[in-house]
C-alpha cells in the first residue's frame, strides 16, 4: 500500500507541473484517501497519505472541494465509536489542515470546523490510558499545527479569540471533551509572548467551561479531562483565582454529586496544579476544602470515603501548610471516639497515614494516638494506626520517646492475641531497623531498644520452640526481624540491656542450623507458607543480615541459604513487586561477600534442577511448583562487573547497611565466577539465559577469557555433562 501512495504522489506532483487538477479529479482522490484512512496504521503509509493531501491542497486553491471534505472529516470525528488509531490519523490530518490554511481565507471559512473535529479526535486518543505513546503522540502533532496558528503575528490574537470561545461556549449537550484542546491551546499560548498576552484575556471563559462542564457534570469526568489544563494553571492563574472562580464550583459540587468530585475530579485538579510555593492551595484547602471531604469521609458510600481519601491526599501534595491542620482534625475524630464504624476508622487512619506529619507535631499527634490504639479492636485499624504511631516515632528526632510509648510497645509485644501481637513486632521490627536507614536515629532507637528488645526475644524463643506452628499463626515474622536486626545492634551499641537480651540470641545456631533439623530460616516447609509481602520482605532482609556468617557454615547449609534467595526471585507465589526489591539485595549480599556467595548460588542453582527433575518433595523446588527452566533472574542478580560490585558493597538494599565485610571482589574472580556458570548460563539449562551475554554484564570479553581459562572451562563442561551426571538436562547440552 506505501507503494501505491507513492505512485499516487508521484503522478499528482507531476500533473501538477503540466495541467491543473480538475474538481472532478480532486473529489475521487479526496474521497480515496479519506474513506481509507482506517488503513494507515504505519508510519510510511500515514506520511505517504499526507503527502497526497498536500498536494491536493495545493490544487484546492481554485476548486471548492474543501467543503466537502472538511464536513466528511468533521462527520467522522464526531463517532463515539471510532478506534484510537483511527483517531489519531484524523488528529494529523486536522493538524495538517490547519498548518496549511493558517492565516489564509480558507481558515476564516473552515477553521472553527476543523477545530471541532480536533478536539473530538484528541479526546479519543487521549482516552486510552494504556496507549501513552499514542496520547503523547498526538498531544505533540496537535501543539504543531497551533503553533503555526499562533505565530501569525497580529491575527494570532483573533485566531485565539475564536478557537477558546468556539471550543469553550456553552450548548445544547455537555461538551467536556473539549478540555483536552482548550489545555493544549493553553500550553502553545504560554510559550508565544504574543499569544500568552492574547489568551490571558480569556481566563474567565475557562473557568466559566471548567465549573460547568467538568465539575458540574453529572456523569463520571475521566482522568484526562479533569486534569487537562495543567498547562492554563501554570501559567495564567493564581492561587487566588483558583480560590475565586474554582473553588464555589467545587463546594456545590461536593453537596450536589460527591462522588463525581470525589472520585474523578479533584485528585487530577490538584495534581495539574502547580507543585510550587507560588501555588500553595494551604489557605484554600483549611478554608474551604477540608470540612466537607472529611464529612464525605464518613458516608455509608464506599465509594465516596475512598474518593474522599484519595482527594485529601492529592490535595495535600500542593497545600503543605495544611498538613497539621488535616493531622488534627483526623486524631481529633479519631480519639473522640466519633467514628464508631471500624471501616471509617480504617480510611482515616490512611488518610493520616499519608499526611506528611511535621516533628514539631509528631509528639503531639503520638500521644494522642496512643489512647486511640489503646481501645482498637480491629486488627486493620490497628495495623494502620500503629504504623502512623511509628511514622510520629522516628519524626522525632533527637528527642527520647516518652515513657508511655514504650509502655504502650511492651503491653503490644505481651499481647496474647497473637494478630495483634504481630502487629506491634512489625512495628518494633521497622523501628528497630530505621538506624540501618538513619544512623541519626540510632540514639532514641537505642533507648527504645532496651525496652522492646527483650519482649521480641521472648517471642523470638516461641518461634524457635515450635517454628511450624509460628508460620501458621504469623509470628514467625519474629524470628526474621530479630535475625535482622540482632547482627548490627550487636556490632553498633554498647547498652549493657540490649547485651543482655542478645546474648540469648546465636545466629548461627539457631538461624544457619540445619542438625538436628532445618532452622526456621533455612526449611523451605516454613518459608514457603508464607503469604503477605511483609513477613517474605523481612525473610528477604533476614537473608541479607546473616550473610556474613556464609564462609564458615557448612556447604550444605550455605547451600540452602541460597536455596531461600532463589525461591524468593523465582516462586510464582511471590508478588512480581517484591521479587523486584529481592533481586538488587540479592547482587548487593554477592557484593559484600563475593566468595562465599558465588559458591553457594552455583551449588543451589545445579542442586535446584537436581530437585526439580527428581520430585525431591522436601526441597524448596518442588515444594514451591517453581519451573526450573527460570534461573535467568538469579544469573543476573549474580554477574556483576568490578565497578558495579564495589558501588553496591558501599550501598544498603532493602533498607540493610554495609556490613563490617571486606569486599575482595576483583576481576580474577569475576572471571573465575563467570567460568562456573558455563554450563548454568546456556539457553537448554536457564530458558532465556546467555553465558555470553552475561559475560558481557559483567564488563568481561567472552573471547578472552575463554582464551584466558580454557582448562578450566573444560572442566566446568566435563564435570556438569559426566556419566554420572544426574541432570538429564545436562545431557541434551553434551549433545549439542
Amino acid at each position: 500500500m506505501d507503494d501505491e501512495f507513492e505512485k499516487l504522489v508521484t503522478t499528482l506532483l507531476t500533473t501538477r507541473e503540466h495541467t491543473e487538477l480538475g474538481e472532478s479529479a480532486l473529489l475521487p482522490l479526496l474521497k480515496t484517501i479519506f474513506w481509507t484512512h482506517a488503513s494507515y496504521h504505519d508510519r510510511p503509509s500515514r506520511r505517504a497519505v499526507q503527502n497526497c493531501l498536500v498536494a491536493l491542497l495545493s490544487e484546492s486553491q481554485e476548486h471548492d472541494v474543501l467543503t466537502p471534505f472538511v464536513a466528511a472529516l468533521a462527520q467522522e470525528a464526531q463517532k463515539p465509536g471510532i478506534a484510537a488509531s483511527n483517531a489519531f490519523n484524523l488528529v494529523e490530518w486536522c493538524s495538517l489542515l490547519t498548518q496549511r490554511l493558517a492565516g489564509t481565507p480558507q481558515w476564516s471559512r473552515f477553521g472553527s470546523q476543523i477545530l471541532q473535529s480536533q478536539a473530538a479526535v484528541l479526546e479519543k486518543c487521549l482516552a486510552q490510558p494504556d496507549k501513552h505513546s499514542l496520547s503523547h503522540s498526538a498531544t505533540i502533532v496537535t501543539r504543531r499545527g497551533l503553533r503555526k496558528l499562533f505565530s501569525l503575528g497580529p491575527q494570532s490574537k483573533g485566531a485565539i479569540k475564536e478557537a477558546v470561545m468556539m471550543l469553550s461556549a456553552k450548548a445544547s449537550q455537555p461538551i467536556m471533551k473539549n478540555a483536552p484542546l482548550l489545555g493544549i491551546i493553553a500550553g502553545v499560548a504560554m510559550r508565544i509572548p504574543g499569544a500568552k498576552a492574547a489568551l490571558g484575556e480569556f481566563k474567565g471563559d475557562y473557568f466559566a467551561f471548567y465549573s460547568r462542564e467538568v465539575l458540574g457534570s453529572r456523569t463520571s469526568v475521566p482522568a484526562h479531562i479533569a486534569g487537562a489544563f495543567a498547562d492554563f494553571f501554570s501559567g495564567f492563574t493564581t492561587v487566588a483565582d483558583f480560590e475565586k472562580d474554582l473553588v464555589p464550583a467545587l463546594e456545590k459540587g461536593l453537596l450536589r454529586a460527591p462522588e463525581i468530585v470525589l472520585c474523578d475530579i479533584l485528585a487530577p485538579l490538584a495534581y495539574s496544579v502547580p507543585k510550587d510555593d507560588s501555588y500553595d492551595l494551604s489557605p484554600v484547602v483549611a478554608k474551604s476544602l477540608l470540612k466537607p471531604i472529611l464529612a464525605n469521609a464518613k458516608s455509608t458510600n464506599a465509594t465516596i470515603r475512598k474518593g474522599a481519601a484519595d482527594s485529601l491526599s492529592a490535595l495535600l501534595t500542593r497545600a503543605p501548610s495544611a498538613a497539621d491542620q488535616v493531622v488534627d482534625e483526623i486524631v481529633g475524630l479519631l480519639k473522640g471516639g466519633k467514628i464508631v464504624n471500624a471501616d471509617q476508622r480504617l480510611l482515616h487512619a490512611q488518610v493520616l497515614l499519608q499526611t506528611t506529619i511535621s516533628p514539631s507535631k509528631a509528639e503531639q499527634t503520638m500521644a494522642s494516638l496512643l489512647s486511640v490504639v489503646s481501645k482498637e479492636t480491629n486488627d486493620a485499624c490497628l495495623d494502620v494506626e500503629t504504623t502512623v504511631l511509628r511514622t510520629c516515632f522516628l519524626a522525632c528526632q533527637g528527642k527520647d520517646p516518652a515513657k508511655s510509648v514504650l509502655d504502650a510497645f511492651v503491653k503490644g509485644l505481651s499481647e496474647k492475641k497473637l494478630p495483634t501481637r504481630r502487629i506491634w513486632i512489625l512495628r518494633a521490627g521497622e523501628i528497630l531497623r530505621s538506624p540501618m536507614q538513619d544512623s541519626q536515629s540510632l540514639g532514641v532507637v537505642t533507648k527504645f531498644s532496651e525496652v522492646a528488645l527483650p519482649k521480641l526475644v521472648d517471642t523470638f524463643n516461641e518461634v524457635l520452640s515450635n517454628p511450624l506452628v509460628a508460620a501458621q499463626n504469623g509470628l514467625v515474622v519474629c524470628g526474621y526481624i530479630v535475625a535482622t536486626v540482632a547482627p548490627f545492634l550487636q556490632e553498633h551499641t554498647k547498652s549493657s540491656a540490649i547485651k543482655t537480651a542478645l546474648s540469648k540470641v546465636s545466629i548461627e545456631k539457631q538461624c544457619l542450623s540445619l542438625e538436628p533439623k532445618p532452622s526456621f530460616l533455612l526449611n523451605p516447609r516454613i518459608y514457603t507458607k508464607l503469604a503477605t509481602d511483609d513477613d517474605l520482605r523481612w525473610f528477604a532482609c533476614a537473608l541479607q543480615s546473616v550473610a556474613r556468617r556464609l564462609a564458615s557454615l557448612s556447604p550444605a547449609a550455605s547451600r540452602s541459604w541460597a536455596d531461600a534467595f532463589i525461591y524468593l526471585l523465582l516462586s510464582p507465589t511471590v508478588s512480581y513487586k517484591l521479587a523486584q526489591e529481592v533481586r538488587p539485595a540479592l547482587s548487593a549480599v554477592y557484593a559484600r561477600h563475593p566468595t562465599p556467595v558465588s559458591k553457594a548460588m552455583a551449588d543451589a542453582l545445579w542442586q535446584w534442577i537436581v530437585a526439580v527433575e527428581s520430585g525431591d518433595k522436601e526441597s524448596a523446588a518442588v515444594i514451591s511448583k517453581c519451573d526450573e527452566h527460570s534461573l535467568l533472574p538469579v544469573l543476573k542478580a549474580i554477574c556483576l562487573s568490578v565497578d558495579k560490585m564495589e558501588s553496591l558493597g558501599q550501598a544498603a538494599s532493602i533498607g540493610l547497611p554495609s556490613d563490617s565485610a571486606t569486599l575482595t571482589a576483583d576481576e580474577d574472580h569475576v572471571e573465575t565466577h563467570l567460568c562456573s556458570l558455563l554450563v548454568l548460563g546456556q539457553g537448554e539449562v536457564a530458558t532465556g539465559s546467555s553465558w555470553i551475554e552475561l559475560c558481557l554484564k559483567a564488563g568481561v570479553d567472552p573471547g578472552h577469557l575463554a582464551e584466558k581459562h580454557e582448562d578450566h572451562l573444560l572442566q566446568v563442561i566435563m564435570a556438569a555433562t559426566s556419566a554420572d551426571q544426574k541432570v538429564s538436562r545436562a545431557e541434551r547440552i553434551q549433545k549439542h
